[in-house]
């Protein structure tokens, strides 16, 4: 079986962390993965960013990148990287697809994780069997997923709450969440967590709460600023707060930045970027702090449960899932007011050790939600896709003046 995956983003963070999971475990069931095709643009702020680099060199050798970038400086280091690019995003797709399948050949399979352009789905759509794979769950991924269902053979769906409110389309579609990477390990180690408070300049007796993500808009990063702000200012107790993921030019950085430099505790917030040895971090952290306005299912809340560290998330869809499964979360309400929350957040810490909490929750997500389980299903699910079509021929539809081929196929092969 061949896949080719097809995302908008590269080098930002967790989609790009589920796909080389499911690229290497895949292989597993002789799922070979042909290209991977960005159809974001590789500019400054991914450019700067180790989580680009850290990308790349895990991709498999033999597996093709292809993106677009406007800046020409960046082509040649990218270049040396085995990155091949094209001067749109149009063109990634059109150019860099494999052959256009013929009756009886193994037909590939297109994988996206953050759907693209969604003419351009619809194109691929005509010659390919195709899986969508809905991340965010607000309204705009469902509007989206709405859009494209005419050419989508399947969705998979990380909230539960998406897949209800799809099933008028009368589509097939399967609850897919995230998995944890490998780079998480299950259960803290105290000795690694001293070493490295040690070398953050941490104290020992300090409450560390982590926001590993993009600091972007949507996931709320100054909540945990005015949390750490708060703790400190009202009880006698050391808290940090500690910023870890990529960090995109624009206005939510340069907010979360003037609010810790103007703050009393300033010296208390740390700012990391990109970090690989992830389980170091993770070791550190007594709570991860997520109060976003909207998400899929994050990667970071699943690698710290797993790694015993109690989350701290908003009320979205995603929660409901994974209460469902038995895991324990402290959940507030979407833009709550930390000042109120954090008599609550000290009473769950203090309780969540010795509760059992924290060796349950790594017990259930290593269960479900483990990158093995989850290539698994995606497994089944795309051979039900190819099994579905099998005997129906290729789905190539005439073109009309108004939908014009990019790339004209001969008659013999078009629908009659």
């Amino acid at each position: 079986m061949r896949v080719v995956w097809v995302a908008n983003c590269l080098g930002i963070g967790g989609a790009d962390r589920f796909m080389l999971e499911m690229v290497r475990w895949l292989s597993m069931y002789g799922v070979t993965t042909e290209k991977i095709l960005s159809t974001a643009e590789i500019n400054n702020d991914v450019w700067g960013s180790d989580a680009l680099h850290s990308v790349l060199s895990g991709i498999p050798k033999g597996v093709q990148v292809v993106s677009h970038t406007s800046d020409s400086n960046h082509i040649e280091d990218l270049s040396q990287l085995g990155i091949i690019f094209e001067d749109c995003a149009d063109n990634v797709i059109f150019r860099h697809l494999p052959a256009y399948p013929v009756p009886g050949t193994d037909r590939p399979i297109v994988l996206s994780w953050c759907t693209p352009v969604d003419w351009v789905v619809r194109r691929i759509g005509e010659f390919y069997p195709w899986i969508d794979i809905v991340q965010n769950c607000d309204e705009s991924a469902i509007e989206r997923a709405r859009n494209i269902s005419p050419v989508v053979d399947a969705f998979c769906v990380t909230s539960k709450a998406i897949a209800s409110d799809l099933e008028d389309l009368m589509k097939p579609i399967y609850y897919l969440p995230n998995c944890y990477s490998s780079r998480v390990t299950p259960y803290k180690n105290p000795h690694l967590s001293l070493e490295i408070r040690r070398h953050l300049g941490i104290e020992e007796d300090a409450i560390v709460f982590l926001f590993m993500s993009r600091m972007v808009h949507e996931k709320n990063p100054a909540y945990m600023v005015r949390l750490v702000n708060t703790i400190n200012e009202r009880t006698n107790m050391k808290a940090y707060g500690l910023f870890v993921g990529s960090r995109p030019v624009g206005k939510t950085p340069t907010e979360v930045y003037y609010m810790t430099s103007c703050s009393k505790y300033r010296e208390r917030f740390l700012f990391l970027d990109h970090v690989e040895r992830i389980w170091e971090i993770l070791a550190v952290a007594d709570m991860m702090v997520l109060v976003s306005d909207f998400e899929g299912l994050p990667l970071s809340v699943l690698e710290a449960l797993y790694s015993g560290v109690p989350c701290l998330v908003s009320d979205l869809p995603y929660v409901s899932d994974l209460q469902d499964f038995g895991i324990d979360l402290l959940v507030v309400p979407r833009r709550s007011n930390p000042e109120g929350d954090f008599p609550r957040v000290l009473e769950y810490l203090s309780q969540y050790a010795r509760s059992g909490k924290q060796e349950r929750n790594s017990r259930i997500v290593a269960s479900y939600f483990s990158p093995q389980v989850i290539s698994s299903e995606l497994h089944k699910i795309m051979l039900q896709v190819l099994v579905k079509y099998k005997d129906q021929g290729i789905r190539f539809k005439k073109p009309t003046p108004e939908r014009p081929l990019k790339h004209p196929l001969p008659d013999s092969l078009l629908e009659r």
